[in-house]
């Protein structure tokens, strides 16, 4: 939940104190989770030597645990550090994190690894138009899973194409639902960057208009948020 509120910091401070009771303990498991997480942690934080650093050690008590789902989220940790510094290399590790999840019936992991995949894959397409569909089984799937948080950073990746379109009333409509959202996680670190250009390209284009539709978003609550997501994910191919 700390790292969700952006403190960073604190939660690789409760982080290592876990990891330290863990290897009092012998618990092996906890401390593959221990390390998993100060990766992310670490990723996010941009500190990637850090990250790394990390990782290697997950890798190495997740070899030695051996479960798919251990092996799943150590190749999700793997593709999303890899993602969020922009490395193509990203999609191998998530796709094989989609994989080995599929294949223990871990479903989170298989849906974080997945939505991961899709949001940069969206990010980079050269068909922002065309990229717009991937959002739809995305937002259904975190929306049957009741995750809020999921679904809120899915949206916010959606805000971006949209912004790429140049559809610009659509983003400060969904700009509205999101800052009002209390279920929404708070934006940190390079998504809080991608949002404050999206932000700042709506309001040149649309001046006064841009508070106008921020306060419709604003009103619109989580059910309608979903959705007008739902619609605009799915306009053009039914």
């Amino acid at each position: 939940m700390l790292a969700f509120r952006g403190d960073l910091a604190e939660a690789a401070d409760v982080t290592r104190r876990t990891l330290e009771l863990a290897e009092r303990a012998g618990d092996v498991e906890a401390q593959f989770m221990a390390f998993a997480d100060l990766t992310l942690n670490s990723a996010y934080a941009g500190q990637d030597d850090l990250a790394g650093a990390y990782e290697d050690r997950a890798v190495a008590l997740a070899e030695r645990i051996g479960s798919p789902t251990a092996l799943g989220y150590l190749a999700y940790v793997r593709g999303e550090r890899r993602a969020e510094r922009g490395d193509p290399e990203a999609a191998h590790y998530l796709q094989a994190a989609i994989h080995a999840a599929e294949q223990a019936d871990c479903g989170f992991i298989a849906g974080i690894a997945r939505h991961t995949l899709l949001t940069s894959t969206a990010r980079s397409s050269t068909e922002p138009e065309a990229a717009l569909a991937v959002f739809a089984p995305l937002i259904d799937h975190w929306h049957g899973f009741g995750a809020w948080t999921q679904l809120w950073i899915a949206v916010r990746a959606l805000i971006e194409t949209l912004a790429r379109l140049d559809r610009h009333r659509d983003v400060a409509v969904l700009l509205g639902a999101l800052w009002a959202s209390p279920s929404a996680s708070p934006v940190f670190g390079p998504d809080a960057e991608r949002v404050r250009r999206v932000e700042t390209a709506a309001r040149e284009a649309l001046g006064e208009e841009f508070e106008q539709l921020r306060a419709r978003g604003a009103a619109l609550g989580d059910a309608g948020a979903v959705a007008l997501v739902r619609r605009l994910t799915r306009e053009g191919l039914d």
